[in-house]
């Protein structure tokens, strides 16, 4: 695995979990982008983010509604069950509390 994939693999499981963080279960692409700019995860256009999330949809972890160029993402009951620490292919596991 190349570094890349490596760290797709962590944007994705950063985004379940910040999916799990908010109280909705619910974010925008916009927000999810700031988040991990802030988080240390790089920053990355919006179509970096919007990849990971069509990614996560594909494997049903999120449910996306796209209006336009704005993407909403909202974390299924597997993408819970992931972002809480389950394993699943292309997604990292968070860190132990």
């Amino acid at each position: 695995m190349n570094l890349s994939e490596r760290m797709a693999e962590d944007r994705r499981g950063v985004i379940l979990h910040l999916l799990l963080s908010d109280d909705g279960m619910r974010l925008g692409d916009e927000t999810i982008r700031v988040a991990l700019h802030h988080l240390g995860r790089g920053s990355h256009r919006v179509s970096v983010i919007q990849a990971d999330l069509a990614w996560l949809e594909e494997h049903r972890l999120v449910r996306l509604e796209r209006d336009g160029e704005a993407w909403t993402a909202t974390l299924t009951r597997d993408g819970r069950r992931v972002a809480e620490g389950a394993r699943h292919p292309g997604v990292t596991r968070p860190d132990p509390a």
